[in-house]
């Protein structure tokens, strides 16, 4: 584990939370630029910024942007490294991954259905955990990830014996962290509450934090839900209004086409526009990957279906709900380390 100094602060808890969020949801920020978007002085800024690079949450580099005179631009520190581990389909995976989402370590195991809950968690743990200690990366943080679906709703053989994890479990997936690494998680969050923590921190385009946005993700597992202007999410269960031949293309990736694809997207749209009229639509795909033909086509699917059209994202390379996990993730510990 990577050791991070702790510091004290003489400053408002509700001031040192705005300046550590404004740093860590910037794109290379200064003293300066945080301060304005602050509205605190820059001496105040400075302080949290020499906190945050002396317990190594943040570094500094010196560079030009925008061919403005050089100054120092602070990013999260090359070395600080967050082991995400999702628990949010049948295929748990421990991954280690820097500031950015890009992969130093990873390894997963496949749901058994034939055993009990605690067995795959504990198989999966102590296997992919060992391979974890022994790949010579260092971390500083854990975050657990789980499926929006209830426990109720997670069970996955007739049997009910055996299912998938829920956040409700989230005290007994933290002793089993423990028991393996002797470091208890920092963070539990659905995949819901990872989206709203990446729209947060500025990792989709476009996005303010003030507007409503809705998500669809189809693949084995798909889901969709709404986050509203105050933060809050709805969850929603789009495979009520699909028909049995998108259901069966979902779990049959070797039929499904990009027109499929494409297909359910607007279909799912459609009824996350009219229930929810959201400023942005998140699209992602286990399969083939959204794109600016997909936002075309959903775009006049909205338009004779006569709905308001809103601004069509999607993720082309990375995980959006990994990349909210692991900024949640360094927020959470950058609380720890800085004590106002």
């Amino acid at each position: 584990m990577t050791k991070h100094k702790k510091i004290k602060m003489n400053m408002r808890k509700s001031t040192l939370d705005s300046l550590m969020l404004a740093f860590l949801s910037s794109h290379a920020p200064t003293r300066m630029s945080v301060s304005e978007k602050c509205g605190v002085s820059k001496v105040t800024s400075g302080k949290a910024a020499k906190a945050l690079v002396e317990s190594r949450i943040m570094c500094e580099k010196v560079f030009s942007l925008n061919k403005e005179s050089p100054c120092s631009h602070l990013f999260i520190d090359d070395e600080l490294l967050v082991m995400i581990i999702d628990l949010s389909s049948p295929t748990f995976k421990m991954t280690l991954f820097d500031a950015n989402a890009v992969s130093k370590f990873n390894s997963f195991h496949n749901y058994d259905d034939s055993m009990s809950f605690d067995e795959n968690i504990n198989i999966f743990l102590s296997r992919c955990g060992l391979k974890a200690k022994k790949s010579g990366f260092s971390f500083s943080a854990i975050s657990v990830i789980y499926s929006d679906t209830s426990k109720h709703d997670l069970k996955i053989n007739a049997q009910r014996r055996a299912r998938l994890p829920s956040i409700e479990d989230c005290a007994i997936i933290s002793d089993a962290i423990y028991s393996v690494f002797h470091k208890r998680s920092i963070s539990h969050l659905t995949v819901s509450q990872a989206i709203c923590e990446a729209v947060k921190f500025g990792e989709v385009e476009g996005v303010s934090g003030n507007e409503g946005v809705s998500y669809i993700r189809i693949g084995s597992n798909t889901s969709s839900f709404h986050i509203h202007a105050n933060g809050s999410i709805t969850v929603c269960s789009p495979q009520g209004i699909l028909s049995d031949e998108e259901k069966y293309l979902l779990q049959n990736k070797h039929l499904i086409t990009k027109e499929n694809t494409d297909t359910i997207l607007a279909h799912i749209s459609k009824f996350m526009s009219c229930a929810f009229s959201p400023l942005i639509i998140i699209l992602e795909s286990e399969y083939h990957l959204p794109d600016e033909s997909t936002a075309r086509m959903l775009t006049r699917e909205l338009t004779l279906a006569g709905v308001m059209q809103p601004i069509i994202r999607f993720k082309q390379n990375d995980t959006l709900f990994i990349l909210g996990a692991v900024r949640h993730s360094v927020y959470a510990l950058a609380s720890k380390c800085l004590i106002p």
